[in-house]
């Protein structure tokens, strides 16, 4: 036997005698982690951040009034990794096992980096937790003093510090939500570039309402009317705001593996997210008068679409 497949042999006898907690089993199946995806984001879930080749493990500590940006506390389940900062969770961790909390490294992070939810922690933990406070009657302690060996958890506690610190410039990616007052001005000039496309241009109602969604995409004849007959290209630009219900949607976990499948496909644009908004967008304007329904569906339509 090789010597490769001599720890081979070793390691599967030593995954054999691993026990592996119900709890985790099912916390892992593909059912679970769907039903989970479903949820609203909230204080208290526990996920897997992940960007590039990095991950790590979070709370979540609150939801900004953008719900496309949350605030987290970082985890870990490796107890050699605790440091005077840390708070150590002997019970009622990530997926109930053992873990560590640095609350002093919270950052606020996009939904987007979000990848899989890992259940909740219980509110007696969590407002531990979110206040940075041991609790000895729920097996919650402050982190013991670092030995001689102490600049190994001080150096996996600085790359996770970096990676989510990478993480949180992101949220500097995240689109303008438009205001209220944007949103009546952008619809109040669909409707005029509607009623100029179906006027000037013979356009059908259904063609000029789709059209006036994305006019600055219009051929250059049909744009070059719009620009001389009064409609600034701020006008056009204001009537293609995206709805915020989308803006939001599109950052959601339970959308990322799509939004990744529709960059690679597409890798002329610089930002997947918008594009593959303004696609789903697009589509639900050519099926509805509101536009205000479930978005899910349209991104899923535009990545069967470009399937077809």
């Amino acid at each position: 036997m090789s010597i490769d497949a001599d720890k081979q042999e070793k390691y599967r006898q030593i995954m054999e005698r691993v026990v592996i907690p119900e709890s985790v089993r099912q916390a892992n199946s593909p059912e679970e982690i769907e039903r989970r995806l479903r949820k609203p984001l909230a204080p208290g879930q526990v996920w897997t951040v992940v960007d590039d080749d990095e991950f790590c493990h979070v709370v979540i500590q609150s939801v900004h009034e953008d719900p496309r940006i949350v605030t987290v506390v970082p985890m870990s389940l490796d107890l050699e990794s605790e440091t005077p900062d840390s708070l150590v969770l002997m019970t009622g961790g990530i997926e109930g096992l053992p873990s560590i909390a640095w609350p002093d490294l919270a950052k606020d992070i996009p939904t987007r980096v979000l990848c899989k939810p890992l259940g909740m922690i219980d509110k007696q933990r969590f407002a531990l937790i979110a206040n940075n406070m041991p609790g000895e009657n729920f097996s919650v302690y402050r982190g013991r003093e670092l030995d001689e060996f102490g600049f190994l958890p001080e150096m996996k506690r600085e790359r996770i510090d970096d990676f989510l610190y990478d993480c949180s410039m992101q949220c500097n990616l995240l689109t303008t939500l438009p205001s209220i007052s944007d949103r009546r001005d952008g619809q109040k000039i669909q409707v005029r570039i509607c009623r100029f496309l179906m006027e000037q241009c013979g356009m059908s109602r259904s063609d000029a309402e789709a059209a006036s969604e994305r006019s600055t995409q219009l051929n250059k004849e049909t744009l070059e009317k719009l620009l001389t007959s009064g409609f600034e290209v701020d006008d056009l630009k204001k009537a293609e705001l995206l709805p915020e219900s989308l803006l939001c949607e599109i950052e959601l976990p339970i959308v990322r593996e799509t939004v990744e499948a529709y960059a690679q496909e597409n890798p002329q644009n610089a930002d997947p997210y918008v594009s593959l908004a303004q696609e789903a967008y697009g589509l639900a304007a050519r099926h509805a008068k509101s536009h205000f329904g479930d978005w899910a569906a349209e991104i899923r339509k535009v990545r069967i679409r470009h399937h077809v």
